[in-house]
């Protein structure tokens, strides 16, 4: 089982099982299981990052009632850093959830995926060089500053 820790630190297993996936699919209206691709699955989590932070939930949803979170708590606790690893926790848990052969191709595919999701980061990284190819300049420094002030 995989797991990760919230903004508070607290660790949360990722339970993915037929049970959890069951529910995921009786309250969410999404079926992981039968997701036809691992593209159509990660991108699903890439695209919507509410929707990922709801399944979590529901597969984590006896732990949150054990500590007395609600969803709407639970959901305030992955931000930032924590939804990378909380994303990692569920595809590890996705991917070994499946019999060994389909867990080659989604490794496979997950390789290719991580890979294309790097360079379309680096690239989106030389653009915004692009932008500001001089960090150390400033719109609102006051040194070279074309503007006059007048003299009051």
């Amino acid at each position: 089982m995989h797991s990760f820790k919230d903004a508070e630190g607290r660790a949360w297993d990722v339970e993915v099982t037929p049970y959890t996936l069951g529910n995921v699919r009786d309250l969410l209206g999404i079926d992981v299981a039968r997701m036809a691709t691992a593209r159509e699955l990660f991108g699903m989590i890439a695209d919507d990052p509410i929707t990922l932070v709801n399944v979590l939930y529901v597969l984590c949803r006896d732990q949150a009632e054990e500590r007395d979170i609600s969803d709407r708590d639970f959901g305030r606790l992955l931000l930032g850093d924590v939804i990378d690893r909380a994303t990692e926790a569920f595809v590890q848990g996705v991917v070994d959830f499946f019999p060994s052969r389909q867990r080659r191709l989604l490794r496979a595919a997950l390789a290719k995926l991580e890979k294309a999701r790097e360079t379309a980061l680096a690239k989106s990284e030389v653009e915004i060089e692009k932008l500001n190819p001089d960090p150390s300049s400033s719109a609102t420094s006051s040194e070279g500053s074309s503007e006059s002030t007048p003299d009051d």
